[in-house]
């Protein structure tokens, strides 16, 4: 009986596997471009363009107008007037839950609010259907998009008739310190922006020099 050899082994392994793939190189090929391909049509979807930054968008309100009075509803509860807070330019931004522009351009004022604080009051404003707070979902929100520095406020929708545009939401507005309205946005905007910056370092200014 012949003693295999180490190369009688390989010749085996060789007219076996090697010589099958070698057979069905071209299935395999297309196979693996097909794979390639269903992660491209399939994978995850693509984080969307971030947006504008405010100043590219915003109106000038010429001449200002004053803000109305309404009324809306802190964390705790209480309910009330936008003119009980005077003295300094406010952003006042109107939006609704589970809308991804209105997240996205809140995540941006949460970058400046700690800049803007003690200078500049924000009121986000979730506007609602309803007659009660809409604090737990607000935060709720806040806590899944890493919102830390806005306060939830709420405004019904019966009292942002006429203050908001509804239907380009977020909509903003930026006030001087005697609740004059000096610029208006809509829509997703960027609010880390140097412009926007500028504008409420001016109205801070023209505060102190009173």
């Amino acid at each position: 009986m012949r003693k295999r050899r180490d190369d009688d082994f390989l010749e085996v392994e060789e007219t076996g596997f090697f010589i099958e793939l070698k057979k069905n190189w071209l299935a395999i090929v297309i196979v693996l471009a097909l794979l390639g391909g269903g992660y491209v049509v399939f994978g995850p979807d693509a984080a969307p363009p971030p947006p504008p930054a405010v100043s590219e968008n915003w109106q000038a309100m010429e001449p200002p107008r004053p803000l109305r009075n309404f009324s809306l509803t802190t964390a705790a509860g209480n309910v009330n007037r936008i003119s009980d807070y005077y003295g300094r330019p406010k952003i006042v931004m109107g939006y609704q839950l589970e809308c991804e522009e209105c997240r996205r351009s809140l995540v941006t004022l949460d970058m400046i609010a700690p800049e803007l604080r003690g200078q500049v009051d924000i009121f986000p404003l979730a506007i609602s259907t309803r007659s009660t707070p809409l604090t737990e979902l607000i935060q709720r929100e806040y806590d899944e998009a890493g919102i830390t520095h806005l306060r939830p406020y709420t405004i019904t929708q019966d009292a942002s008739e006429g203050v908001f545009n509804r239907n380009a939401l977020p909509f903003t507005l930026i006030t001087d310190p005697n609740n004059m309205i000096v610029r208006y946005h809509g829509g997703a905007g960027n609010w880390n922006d140097e412009r926007v910056m500028q504008l409420l370092s001016e109205l801070t200014e023209v505060e102190r020099t009173r």
